[in-house]
């Protein structure tokens, strides 16, 4: 991780690793065995099958791409100022920050989940209706369209610099710059598409969930299908790493190499005692030959 983009990329990979993980109870071990209910059941629903954790980690991952956008952005835009350069430091720190405000932002939901007999899911029981609204809009504003806007801001500068308004006299070297912030570039942004089309139809709808009722409540078929898109996100972003990223690939070919060789090295060699005198001889013979070419 030798660029302050890696960290990021890393951030989010974790992030999105954190939402699967957490999305499971949520749908499948929730039915897997018979809920608890009363306080039990609520502090569960709190910490495991009502999906918290899940919607931690998936702030996370949006704030993150805010926080590559924004990398991209200096990268490309301001190449050559220091002030403006995002150095690895900084990246870390932003990766630290992006699971505070993850954090801060779902607090509510840990004081809210229940546990419901009747809907045999957990849910969310706030004192006011009121309150249920501002929270769902706080989450839309927060995580859907100020990150929207910071982004769609972010890349509009960055490709207008990168394939808009290329010099005519830029130099080779400069070239093979461009060329590598623009395969970076194209990766982040296909990621960040995705995160477009995946996560804004479940922010509408846990708005609306708020506004309109209990004929959109949670635990539908519509909201099983908004968190299916969701999950979508978290699982293509390997995908696309793995497919747009030439050093991605590589670093996954040569871990896996790695693994092999140690398999393969933990095999212990046949003692030489247990060969004859004639067998030991041409072992050392074969020994010295190899030695004689090096």
């Amino acid at each position: 991780m030798r660029k302050p983009v890696d960290f990021l990329v890393v951030n989010l990979a974790t992030s999105d690793a954190v939402f699967s993980a957490f999305l499971i109870p949520r749908f499948i071990v929730i039915h897997a065995f018979k809920h608890p209910h009363g306080q039990a059941g609520d502090l569960i629903c709190k910490f495991f099958t009502g999906g918290n954790l899940t919607w931690t980690g998936g702030a996370a991952s949006v704030f993150t791409l805010v926080a590559i956008a924004l990398e991209r952005y200096y990268a490309v835009v301001f190449p050559h100022m220091i002030r403006h350069r995002f150095t690895r430091s900084q990246a870390k720190f932003t990766s630290i920050l992006a699971w505070l405000a993850s954090l801060l932002l779902n607090i509510p939901l840990f004081f809210v989940s229940v546990y419901s007999v009747d809907q045999d899911f957990c849910i969310e029981s706030w004192a006011s209706i009121d309150m249920s609204k501002v929270y769902s809009m706080i989450w839309f504003i927060s995580v859907g369209v100020i990150p929207f806007s910071v982004m769609a801001y972010c890349y509009i500068r960055v490709i207008y610099n990168l394939w808009g308004r290329q010099s005519r006299t830029t130099p080779a070297a400069q070239l093979t710059v461009y060329r590598s912030r623009k395969k970076v570039t194209k990766i982040v942004l296909l990621v960040t598409l995705v995160y477009l089309f995946t996560w804004f139809p479940s922010l509408s709808y846990y708005a609306i969930v708020a506004y309109l009722g209990d004929q959109y409540s949670l635990g539908s078929i519509i909201h099983r299908i908004n968190q299916i898109l969701t999950a979508i996100n978290a699982a293509s972003n390997p995908f696309i790493y793995a497919f747009q990223s030439h050093s991605f690939r590589q670093s996954v070919i040569h871990m896996w190499s790695q693994r092999t060789v140690r398999k393969h090295s933990a095999i212990d060699p046949i003692p030489l005692q247990t060969f004859s005198p004639v067998a030991r001889n041409m072992t050392d013979n074969r020994r010295f030959t190899i030695t004689a070419r090096i």
